[in-house]
């Protein structure tokens, strides 16, 4: 496993390693050293953020509303309330 040292130069190397010119939008990525870094940390505050907000579970109530809005098909939005009623109560879950 690579060290956070490690995958920031190996990032680091890639980005730069083009022949062609930098774009300003990549060069300012690549002069921020705060950015990279967090990029390409392994435990990340972003990293650790992203992964709470996929992985969190949202309550019930908001689900169905964003799933009676989104889906507008009737069989795919039952279907998909079908589901999120057994994701919700299941036990293996």
């Amino acid at each position: 496993m690579r060290t956070d040292k490690e995958r920031f130069d190996a990032a680091y190397e890639l980005l730069t390693a083009q022949e062609t010119p930098t774009p300003d939008y990549m060069q300012n990525l690549l002069d921020n050293t705060d950015a990279i870094r967090l990029l390409t940390q392994r435990d990340s505050s972003i990293r650790r953020q992203g992964n709470d907000v996929a992985h969190r579970l949202v309550d019930a109530p908001l689900l169905r509303e964003i799933v009676a809005r989104s889906i507008k098909n009737h069989e795919d939005r039952e279907g998909m309330l079908g589901i999120l009623e057994f994701a919700t109560k299941s036990p293996l879950i």
